[in-house]
Formats: C-alpha cells, sequence, structure tokens
C-alpha cells in the first residue's frame, strides 16, 4: 500500500521520532487492530533511517502493546494502540515501561547471577580471575561515563565466562543491549546518578570473593550489589511497579 510517512531528519533521539512517525502512520492509514503493518525494510526506506532505529521503536511499541508481532508474519497492529494513541504523553507511558521492565530484568539478575558468582568460585582459571583484574584496572581508569557502564557489562559477563555457563554470558550481553540500546534512558539515569568508585568498589570485592573461591560470600556480595543497583534505578518505585519481590530482597541483604 502507498504509505503516509515523511522521511525524518538526523537528530537526537531518532529512535523517538521513529517511534512517533509509526503511531502516527497507523490513524493515517485508518489502521485498526489485526491489521498489517508496511514491513520494516519500508519503514526505513520511506523515514530515511537505518534497520536498527526502526528495529528498536517498533521494539518499544511492541512492548507498549501498540504493535504485535508473530514469527512469519508481518507485524499487526495491536489492541493497546487506542489507549497509545490516546495519551497525551507517550514519553510517561514509555517511562512506565522502563520501570516495569527494569524490574524484571533486575529480579531475574537477583535469581541468577548469585548463583552463577558461586559456579564461578568452583571453575574460573587463574587465567580467568585474572582477566576480571584487568577489567577492574580498566574501570579504575575509565574517564567516560559510557566506558564505565560498558566495562561494568564486560566485569559481569567475565564473570559468567567463569562460571563455564555460555547461557550465562549471552544473558548479560542482552541486558547490556536492552537498557543501552532499546531503553537509554536507564543509561541516562546511570550516568546521571555516577556511581563512581562506589561500583568499583563493589566488583572489586566479588572478585575477590571469586579469587578467594567463597562461594557463599560471592552470592552475598552479587545480592547487595543488585539491589544497590535496583535503588538508583527504582528508588521507591520498585515496590510499585507491576514486578517483584526486589524489596524483599532488598529487605533480606539489609541484614
Amino acid at each position: 500500500m502507498k504509505t503516509k510517512l515523511n522521511r525524518i531528519e538526523k537528530r537526537p533521539r531518532i529512535v523517538e521520532s521513529v517511534t512517533q512517525a509509526i503511531l502516527q502512520l497507523i490513524p493515517a492509514e485508518g489502521l485498526q487492530p489485526g491489521d498489517e503493518l508496511p514491513a520494516q525494510s519500508v519503514l526505513e526506506r520511506e523515514l530515511g533511517v537505518s534497520r536498527n532505529s526502526v528495529r528498536e521503536a517498533c521494539q518499544r511499541l511492541v512492548a507498549l502493546g501498540a504493535i504485535e508481532t508473530q514469527p512469519g508474519r508481518r507485524m499487526t497492529v495491536g489492541e493497546a494502540i487506542g489507549r497509545v494513541t490516546a495519551s497525551s504523553d507517550i514519553h510517561s507511558l514509555e517511562s512506565t515501561l522502563q520501570d516495569r521492565a527494569l524490574a524484571d530484568i533486575l529480579e531475574l539478575r537477583c535469581l541468577l547471577e548469585p548463583e552463577v558468582a558461586a559456579l564461578a568460585t568452583q571453575r574460573a582459571t587463574d587465567g580467568q580471575i585474572q582477566d576480571l583484574e584487568a577489567i577492574l584496572g580498566k574501570m579504575r581508569a575509565a574517564r567516560s561515563p559510557r566506558r564505565a557502564w560498558r566495562l561494568s557489562f564486560s566485569f559481569h559477563r567475565a564473570l559468567a565466562a567463569c562460571s563455564g555457563n555460555d547461557a550465562a554470558a549471552e544473558f548479560i550481553t542482552w541486558i547490556e543491549h536492552t537498557t543501552t540500546e532499546v531503553y537509554p534512558d536507564i543509561y541516562q539515569h546511570w550516568r546521571e546518578t555516577n556511581p563512581g568508585d562506589s561500583d568499583v568498589g563493589e566488583h572489586y570485592e566479588i572478585y575477590l570473593a571469586v579469587k578467594q573461591r567463597d562461594s557463599e560470600k560471592v552470592r552475598q556480595l552479587m545480592r547487595q550489589h543488585i539491589c544497590r543497583v535496583s535503588e538508583i534505578f527504582l528508588g521507591d518505585r520498585v515496590k510499585t511497579v507491576d514486578s517483584i519481590g526486589l524489596a524483599k530482597y532488598a529487605e533480606v541483604n539489609a541484614h
């Protein structure tokens, strides 16, 4: 079909512009829930943006329920499209979505990463432990927030590799992509809070516990680290997002 899209000029936060363009297209074309949307390749061409920008915008809209995807089929208009397009503040909806997504991610990290770290105390080679120490050195020397952010994930990914479980390392890679690319405001908030030396210090304590082969201590340290991260990002909101027991984790580990 002939779409009604205007090319997007290159500027900051382009994914938000692509998101808005797709939302505007739906009523402009008279599309209803269940109707097919143009292929992503068509959106790329007509908006004049990259494949990644379109993909990330679509991921946001899928999470909001504005569009739906099924394997082997084109994207379709989602059941929640009326609520999303009626909202006067899409950014507020996305912020709520990000809170929920981040709470879910942090809960999963609380469940998995302490056990992954415990496995690392049993399976890490001397060379892998040296790799962790080298990453810590780079974290101390990092001069830009974005490099510090990336190195933090490098540490967690290297720790997962120490466990000998390839899926654990892939999980950390997925978290990094999701919190950096799909929900960039999460990274921005981390940058504004600037945990700095405290973040390096917590990673150093985890490293020492792995080096000492102390599985119980590393479990406790990892839980405390993730709970602190949850407090930085969500604060009191962790108790209200539609998710989980992160507040309980925080209470347990406070004692």
